[in-house]
């Protein structure tokens, strides 16, 4: 096998590895996934569109809750339905391969709020290996420093547990914009709405 052959088969495996994270199948039809505990994350829009990380820590409540901090003032509360829609029209993996030495990866998505939160520590709950680390170029350098703080306690945090599988058909894709920035806006999210994790 060539180098160049063997780099391209370690990134599809990584990625293949990443996509199943967190399930192993069990011969009575049911899978182990990973538990954490749940954490908040409070986005901020610092340019129009544009947003970062101002604070995460991990939460005593029941659910994890995702804040998000508009220039004008407002603020919203992502419930988990919101989140979830987050990813229905987007693979946070596509074109992944060792992205911390591929700068490019991370800035095609710079303002868009379901990366950000999928390499946060956020990210834990919605099926980023606990083998991934949190990227530091979306957090604020103070917001950074007390999010590798929350990472190890996250990470420690992991359990297993077995539930029940859920069908492998592809979830309905959604039609709206949620996390898109700059141009493409974003929309959805109702004021102080629900959250999600547990």
């Amino acid at each position: 096998m060539t180098v160049a052959s063997f780099k391209k088969f370690a990134m599809y495996a990584v990625v293949a590895a990443a996509l199943t994270v967190g399930t192993q199948s069990c011969s009575d039809g049911k899978v182990e996934a990973d538990k954490y505990d749940n954490v908040t994350t409070t986005l901020v829009e610092y340019e129009k569109g544009q947003f970062r990380i101002e604070d995460e820590t991990v939460t005593k409540d029941s659910v994890s809750r995702t804040i998000i901090q508009y220039m004008d003032g407002t603020e919203k509360e992502l419930g988990q339905g919101e989140v979830k829609a987050l990813f229905a029209d987007n693979d946070p993996l596509e074109g992944y391969a060792g992205a911390e030495t591929q700068p490019a990866y991370y800035n095609n998505h710079s303002g868009d709020i379901w990366f950000l939160l999928y390499w946060s520590n956020m990210g834990y709950h919605l099926g980023r290996p606990h083998t991934m680390g949190i990227h530091r170029g979306f957090y604020s350098p103070t917001a950074y420093t007390r999010a590798t703080a929350t990472q190890t306690s996250v990470v420690k945090s992991r359990t297993t547990t077995r539930v029940a599988a859920t069908s492998s058909k592809a979830p309905v894709k959604s039609s709206s914009s949620y996390g898109r920035s700059s141009s493409r806006g974003y929309s959805g999210g109702s004021s102080r709405g629900g959250s999600f994790g547990g």
